[in-house]
């Protein structure tokens, strides 16, 4: 009986501590090398194999590389929920701003997690520049030769439009361990990103009408601009802010 009441006593005390172990106090992300995932759809389509050039140089450095980090899933819902009540007037958190740390500590990765992907990617060659005060990307620096080794890929120049550009050939592949915190690696290529706009001209009285609006709430386009403030008059005129060095927002 009294070693029963022991053993009954020692897993009281146990089940007593675990309750009482901080939140952060879990089992650390394992990290291996050989188990890995591939992040599909992370080869810019511009990187073709009739434009091929052939392997890049391996010294080349590859600047402003990107882990992008996604929320975890009730993280994720939590943010949904407080998006909903930053519109609701009847909640005490109806527009409440963030700031991007106080975004982060919120609804961002655990600390954990980010040193552990700094820390993997520095102990892999490679020089982590910056890490998001939202915690939703890590930027970071290496060479071609590093990013071969490390995500598995292959770096190849390519021809196109005239000018030849580096790019991943293959989607790059990442440890296990991160799968479910990271997306995927921006830039790895020097494609130039594509113009958002094409140029300023007169808009007729259709496209000077709202574009955007859902429910009760309105948001402002640039026909929206041009024709509250009546802006038309001047693009006709051909004023489009050319040669201009100063301007007023």
């Amino acid at each position: 009986m009294v070693n029963r009441n022991i053993f009954a006593i020692a897993l009281l005390v146990g089940m007593a501590m675990l309750a009482a172990a901080p939140a952060s106090a879990r089992a650390p992300r394992v990290i291996d090398d050989n188990d890995r995932v591939v992040l599909r759809g992370n080869v810019h389509p511009l990187a073709r194999p009739e434009s091929s050039l052939g392997a890049t140089d391996y010294s080349l450095p590859m600047e402003r590389m990107v882990f992008s980090l996604r929320l975890s899933p009730d993280k994720q819902a939590e943010l949904n929920r407080f998006i909903s009540e930053q519109q609701n007037p009847a909640s005490t958190d109806f527009h409440r701003w963030l700031t991007p740390e106080e975004f982060g500590e919120r609804f961002g990765p655990a600390t954990e997690d980010i040193d552990a992907v700094t820390g993997w990617l520095t102990s892999h060659g490679f020089s982590v520049d910056e890490v998001a005060k939202g915690r939703t990307w890590i930027n970071f620096s290496g060479r071609v030769a590093d990013v071969e080794r490390e995500f598995h890929t292959k770096m190849h120049d390519f021809s196109v439009g005239g000018h030849i550009r580096h790019a991943n050939a293959r989607d790059p592949e990442i440890p296990r361990g991160f799968a479910d915190l990271v997306t995927g690696v921006v830039s790895l290529h020097n494609f130039p990103r594509t113009k958002m706009s094409s140029g300023i001209r007169p808009l007729t009285q259709a496209e000077a009408l709202p574009e955007y609006t859902t429910g009760t709430s309105h948001y402002l386009s640039p026909a929206d601009f041009a024709a509250i403030y009546n802006v038309n008059v001047l693009y006709g005129a051909g004023i489009d802010g050319t040669g201009q060095s100063i301007a007023i927002v």
